[in-house]
């Protein structure tokens, strides 16, 4: 793996269990065995780092999520292979979902990153609002429920689950709350 490659994907661990605010420079050189000024070759400003490591983690959040919706026939199969990609970082009970860990401290961001974290939620958003739409249409989702409302239930549901895994809420708890969910669809 190249520096830049290790550097970034250190960056996304330590945002995830410490928020951006809570590492250095420092701290990745120590834990990769470079000097600073390596990092700063790179990244000359953490705030590019940042940006760099949340476009990385975006990229791959996006493609294991879109990839859960695809293999999966049904609706309920799907949102369990959606729920999947939340409880692997569930079960790591010292991690965010980076995105969760950027929101964190908003008045502190540039644009570009608060734009990039918001069009990831949205993205999201919307692949549930087609499952579920889709969903309806094959008769596979109660017709009561509004897709949009919806989906935007189950975005902020898994993702304060992951928030709630970090203070003590068991995998039982993640499996009762996904089996809830698709009792209401």
């Amino acid at each position: 793996m190249k520096t830049r490659e290790k550097i970034l994907d250190l960056a996304i661990e330590l945002t995830q269990k410490h928020g951006d605010l809570g590492w250095s420079y420092e701290d990745i050189s120590e834990k990769i065995g470079i000097r600073k000024a390596s990092i700063h070759y790179h990244f000359p400003k953490k705030e590019q780092l940042i940006l760099e490591a949340t476009r990385l983690y975006i990229i791959r959040a996006t493609k294991k999520i879109e990839e859960s919706l695809i293999e999966k026939k049904n609706v309920k199969e799907k949102l369990i292979s959606f729920s999947d990609c939340y409880r692997s970082v569930f079960c790591q009970k010292d991690k965010l979902c980076l995105c969760i860990a950027i929101s964190q401290n908003y008045s502190a961001k540039d644009s570009a990153l608060l734009k990039l974290v918001e069009d990831f939620f949205q993205h999201i958003h919307h692949l549930l609002y087609v499952l579920l739409s889709e969903g309806q249409t094959s008769e596979e989702v109660n017709k009561k429920i509004k897709p949009k409302n919806m989906a935007t239930m189950i975005l902020a549901l898994f993702q304060g689950l992951l928030i709630l895994g970090e203070n003590g809420w068991k995998e039982k708890d993640f499996e009762e709350t996904l089996e809830q969910l698709l009792n209401i669809i």
